[in-house]
């Protein structure tokens, strides 16, 4: 949505994503809380943050099943949230619609490797927070995962062309 373009496929790209632009813009604002689904696409859509995503997936295996927080699975959490774009999973709440365990997770992750006592509190926030939350910010993560594909999708053809050029110039 921010880059400069420079030829007519990347002016195609950006125009497509351009009615995106509020609903994204609404989700990745400090100030809103977004479902945890939402989260993880906005830290996806960073490439620091979606390896450090990839780690923390990996080394926190244990963690997710109950058992244990790793001192890997701790570093790897704690990188992942220094990421920027990471902010949002710190507040997100859960839907009951994730690809995940994601009551469990936050539980998990609260008490194995942050020490909190108050699991109740965590499961009552995340129901009160759904309660409050309207249909639209759930049409508003839908979106952001539209766009995420989109600027996937940009970021791969941006890639090509780099790449293409940099094979052009060094066979000259």
């Amino acid at each position: 949505m921010e880059c400069s373009c420079e030829d007519s496929n990347c002016h195609t790209q950006k125009a497509r994503v351009e009615p995106c632009r509020t609903e994204v813009n609404w989700n990745t604002s400090p100030d809103t809380i977004v479902s945890c689904s939402a989260a993880t696409w906005i830290c996806a859509a960073d490439p620091l943050c979606s390896t450090a995503m990839d780690y923390y997936n990996r080394n926190c295996q244990k963690m997710f099943t109950g058992k244990k927080c790793s001192r890997r699975c701790k570093n790897s959490l704690d990188i992942m949230l220094r990421q920027k774009s990471a902010a949002k999973l710190a507040t997100c709440y859960c839907e009951g619609t994730e690809d995940f365990e994601c009551i469990n997770i936050r539980r998990n992750t609260d008490v194995l490797c942050f020490g909190k006592k108050e699991i109740i509190e965590v499961i009552e926030n995340t129901v009160e927070i759904q309660q409050k939350t309207s249909g639209a910010a759930k049409d508003r993560s839908l979106i952001l995962v539209i766009f995420s594909f989109f600027a996937t999708c940009l970021l791969t053809e941006l890639g090509s062309a780099v790449n293409m050029v940099f094979h052009t110039v060094v066979n000259l």
